[in-house]
């Protein structure tokens, strides 16, 4: 029998269909498959995407990441990466980074941290900030002078499921 090996699970497959332990292999075969394609993705992931901004320039301004909803019952953590693009003319913001985010279930609440590089303002405060509103990801955006143009943000996330 020819074995395949998925993950650190031996599967030894019949050679042929009448073989007595076929259904046997197929199933072992299939957990096995499911197993490491769980380990690589999951139903709660975020997908990789690109959104404009549509942050103005004159005010600070708040907005939803699109799709990035996490829901508690079945979230227990996520890690957010992302790159992101704002420029009035003169001023450019670019930065990457990731927001890490745990859901503390004494409290009910999300608890983010978020590391990144990019540009900072002068006095060291972020330009771009990560919060919360109830399970969906927002971004807040420091105003900067002139007319904004071409404001993106790329990002995905990884979730941890809750059992």
């Amino acid at each position: 029998m020819p074995r395949v090996i998925i993950g650190s699970t031996p599967i030894d497959f019949p050679n042929t269909g009448t073989d007595a332990v076929w259904s046997e292999a197929v199933d072992e075969f299939v957990v096995a498959v499911e197993e490491q394609l769980n380990g690589i993705v999951s139903i709660y992931d975020i997908t990789p995407r690109v959104q404009d901004l549509n942050i103005g320039a004159a005010v600070d301004e708040t907005a939803n990441v699109s799709a990035c909803i996490f829901n508690p019952t079945f979230v227990r953590g996520f890690v957010f990466s992302y790159a992101l693009y704002r420029t009035n003319g003169t001023l450019a913001l670019a930065e990457n980074g990731t927001v890490s985010g745990a859901y503390n279930t004494s409290t009910s609440l999300w608890e983010l941290e978020h590391q990144f590089s990019g540009v900072r303002d002068v006095n060291g405060n972020f330009y771009h900030k990560f919060d919360m509103s109830g399970n969906q990801l927002t971004i807040k955006a420091t105003a900067i002078t002139g007319t904004v143009s071409g404001s993106k943000i790329s990002y995905s996330a990884k979730t941890f499921k809750r059992d």
